[in-house]
């Protein structure tokens, strides 16, 4: 147990193997899955639009298939442009995506994802 010093009980191991091929059980015995389709809401902001809008664009048509939704909005006055997009795929395929669009040079990504 951890931060028992601090009024409360954390407990450090809070997932357990099950017997082969049963999945990860949570601390409360509910099983989780490891490749369970999540719901994303993913920011990018791309300065230097002019520049790596084809690498952008590329990357989401390489992972167009956990898109569920895009828009896109020219901040003419900061000389950006901000997407958003909510994606629905698993933690792999999010994670993929986001760290591609973040290898890009003057593209800051974000993502909110869902338990």
């Amino acid at each position: 147990m951890v931060g028992e010093a601090y009024g409360f009980t954390c407990y450090q191991h809070h997932f357990t193997k099950n017997p082969p091929n049963l999945g990860w059980v949570n601390f409360f015995g509910r099983e989780v899955s490891t490749v369970e389709n999540r719901i994303a809401v993913i920011g990018i902001i791309v300065g230097q639009r002019s520049d790596v809008a084809k690498l952008v664009n590329a990357v989401l048509s390489e992972h167009a298939e956990i898109i569920v939704g895009r828009m896109g909005i020219p901040y003419h006055e900061r000389g950006l442009s901000v997407i958003s997009l909510i994606v629905d795929g698993t933690t792999d395929e999010i994670g993929a995506l986001t760290g591609k669009l973040g290898n890009i040079p003057s593209v800051k990504v974000k993502s909110a994802i869902t338990l």
